[in-house]
C-alpha cells in the first residue's frame, strides 16, 4: 500500500510538466504595435466621420468601404481606438442580400454615438487632482494589505517542478529523431496514476466490506455503547428534545452494526457512506435507510422535529436489532 501511495504522489508531480514536454519551441510575445497618437478632437471627427459613412451604407451597398475606416490610435495618451469591428460590420454588409445587414448596420451607428458621448463626457469633464490620493489612501488601508510572500516550502516545490519540466523538455535534445519519448513519458506516467488511484480505492473499499462471522452479536463493549446512546436518547425524548433524540438513536444503530462488523469503524464517513456498506435490498440496509432519511431531514436540513419523527426512528432501531 506505501508504495502504491508513494507511486501516485511521485505521478501527480510528473503530470503537469509532462504536458509540455512535446512542445519544443519557446512561445514569443507578439511583436506590439506602434499606435499613432490623436487628440480628442481628432477622435470625435473620425466617430462623425464613420457615422456618415454607415448612413451611406445603409443606403447603397457599394458605399460600404472599409479601405476608409481610420487605423488604430491613442487619444491624449490615455486609451487607444480600435475600428477592426467596424472593418468587419462594412465588409460583411456589401452584399445587400446579406440577412442581418439592416441589424448590424444598426449596431454599428449605436456603437459609433455611445463612444461619440462618452467622448464628449471625458472632454468636458474637470479632472480631479485629489482622486489618486484618496485611491492610494483607501488601498493603504488594512483589509488591502493581504499579499503574502511565497513560504519556503512552496518556493522548493516550485523549484521541484521546474526542475522536471526541464528534464521532460530536454528529452528531445538527446534523441532528436524519437518523437516518440514525451508522449510515451507522458502517457505512461497518466497510465500509472490511475492504475495507482483504481488499486487503492479497490483496497479501500475491500477494507470497508469486510465481515467477520455475519451472525454473530455485537461485542459487550459495543452493545454498552448503543445502548447508552439508546439511553441517551430516551433522556433526550423526556424532555422533549426531539432534534436530540433522533441524532441519539441512530448513532446507537451505527454503534450496534459496527458491532456486528459489518464495517471496520471510521468516524469519518457521512451516513450515505454507512448505508451503502450494508448489502442491497436486505432489511438491515431498508431500516437503516428510513432511519438516515429521518437523521438527515431534522440534523442536516434543520428541519422542525417532532414526536412522531422520534417513534418512527425507535421503531426502526428496534426492528434492525431483531434482524
Amino acid at each position: 500500500m506505501g508504495r502504491i501511495c508513494s507511486a501516485w504522489v511521485i505521478a501527480c508531480l510528473l503530470l503537469v510538466p509532462a504536458a509540455y514536454a512535446q512542445d519544443d519551441e519557446t512561445p514569443r510575445p507578439a511583436p506590439s504595435l506602434k499606435l499613432q497618437r490623436i487628440s480628442t478632437d481628432q477622435s470625435l471627427q473620425q466617430i462623425t466621420a464613420m457615422r456618415s459613412l454607415v448612413e451611406r451604407c445603409k443606403i447603397d451597398a457599394a458605399a460600404c468601404g472599409a479601405s476608409v475606416v481610420p487605423s488604430p490610435a491613442m487619444v491624449d495618451d490615455k486609451f487607444a481606438t480600435r475600428w477592426d469591428w467596424l472593418q468587419l460590420t462594412l465588409n460583411l454588409c456589401k452584399d445587400p442580400k446579406f440577412s442581418t445587414r439592416v441589424e448590424l448596420l444598426d449596431a454599428a451607428e449605436e456603437h459609433l454615438a455611445d463612444d461619440a458621448h462618452d467622448l464628449a463626457d471625458s472632454q468636458s469633464a474637470a479632472p480631479d487632482e485629489d482622486a489618486r490620493a484618496r485611491a492610494n489612501a483607501i488601498l493603504a488601508q488594512p483589509e488591502f494589505n493581504r499579499v503574502q510572500q511565497t513560504s519556503y516550502f512552496a518556493a522548493k516545490v516550485a523549484a521541484l517542478m521546474l526542475l522536471i519540466n526541464k528534464l521532460f523538455a530536454g528529452t528531445s535534445s538527446f534523441l532528436p529523431k524519437a518523437w516518440w519519448i514525451a508522449p510515451t513519458l507522458e502517457y505512461g506516467v497518466l497510465l500509472l496514476a490511475v492504475v495507482g488511484l483504481v488499486l487503492w480505492a479497490w483496497r479501500l473499499n475491500r477494507q470497508d466490506r469486510l465481515r467477520i462471522d455475519t451472525g454473530s452479536k455485537p461485542t459487550q463493549a459495543w452493545h454498552a455503547e448503543s445502548e447508552s446512546w439508546a439511553e441517551r436518547a430516551e433522556l433526550e425524548a423526556a424532555q422533549a428534545n426531539w432534534r436530540e433524540a433522533v441524532h441519539c438513536l441512530y448513532w446507537s444503530a451505527i454503534v450496534m452494526l459496527e458491532g456486528q462488523k459489518f464495517w471496520l469503524q471510521n468516524r469519518a464517513r457521512t451516513p450515505r457512506e454507512y448505508l451503502s456498506l450494508l448489502e442491497p435490498g436486505s432489511e438491515r440496509r431498508r431500516q437503516l435507510g428510513g432511519l438516515t432519511r429521518v437523521f438527515e431531514r431534522i440534523w442536516y436540513g434543520l428541519r422542525p422535529a417532532a414526536e412522531s419523527d422520534y417513534r418512527d426512528a425507535k421503531a426502526m432501531l428496534d426492528q434492525m436489532r431483531t434482524v
